[in-house]
């Protein structure tokens, strides 16, 4: 299949978190969010099932979304979309804050969005979580990251366990 007509699509840059068993919390990198309705104020996140936020998302119900500015550094992201929260703690070394219960990214953010789980759509390879979104906040007044940017602006790369990977290949 020819994909370049999806990698005219535009995205987000996110960083995804969600509570785990511990008391401690796991964020990975996305860029599938879209709100989906505004009474009530809800959106949608596409996250891989091999993922392990996938699982604590589904654990928890509810999961909050870092609207991520230009300002993140290659290294910040690569953290979130490279790594796995199964073999280090990505939130090590980097700034959160206690949001919803759960320590949450906060580094590089310019919004939070902190969101219950209503509903769920399985995939073949993800799950599209719905959401409420509880509350919103900004962080800081700086330009929000998209796709294009990341990409094209920082030579960053998708991983192939992302749901939109195919778009970039």
């Amino acid at each position: 299949m020819n994909y370049e007509g999806l990698s005219k699509l535009t995205y987000g840059v996110y960083l995804v978190g969600a509570p785990n068993d511990k008391g401690g919390g796991n964020a990975l990198l996305a860029n599938l969010v879209t709100q989906v309705s505004s009474e009530p104020l809800m959106v949608s996140v596409c996250i891989g099932k091999e993922n392990l936020t996938h699982g604590q998302i589904a654990a928890a119900g509810k999961f909050n979304i870092t609207v991520l500015g230009e300002k993140a550094d290659i290294e910040f992201l690569r953290k979130f979309g490279f790594s796995s929260g199964r073999d280090a703690d990505k939130l090590a070394g980097v700034e959160t804050k206690e949001i919803g219960g759960f320590p949450t990214v906060v580094q590089y953010g310019v919004a939070l969005l902190e969101c219950q789980v209503t509903g769920q759509v399985d995939c073949p390879n993800s799950t599209v979580y719905l959401a409420n979104v509880v509350s919103t906040r900004t962080l800081d007044p700086g330009k929000p990251m998209t796709s294009d940017y990341y990409h094209d602006v920082m030579g960053g790369k998708a991983s192939s366990k992302a749901p939109a990977w195919a778009a970039r290949y």
